[in-house]
């Protein structure tokens, strides 16, 4: 399993488990802050081969973007749970 599975696994699995604001944006901010795994994984782009960084930086950039939605989708699903609970 690669690198970039691994996180989309471990993520979409905690993103799953989330059940309010406070812990997505932690979520969020653990994948695309400074530090984050994601931002790391970019940096890694830098030392990987060619061949090797067309097929890794595809693969990222679609992981990013599934990861993203999921979080936009999350956040408002826990938004409308809030505002039926008024």
């Amino acid at each position: 399993m690669s690198e970039i599975e691994k996180i989309k696994n471990q993520f979409f699995s905690k993103l799953e488990e989330a059940k309010d604001l406070e812990k997505v944006n932690q979520i969020k901010s653990e994948l695309f802050g400074k530090n984050g795994i994601i931002s790391n994984q970019f940096k890694v782009l830098a030392t990987k081969s060619d061949e090797d960084k067309k097929t890794f930086a595809s693969e990222l950039n679609t992981l990013k973007n599934d990861l993203q939605a999921i979080i936009n989708k999350k956040v408002e699903k826990i938004k409308i749970e809030e505002i039926n609970k008024k």
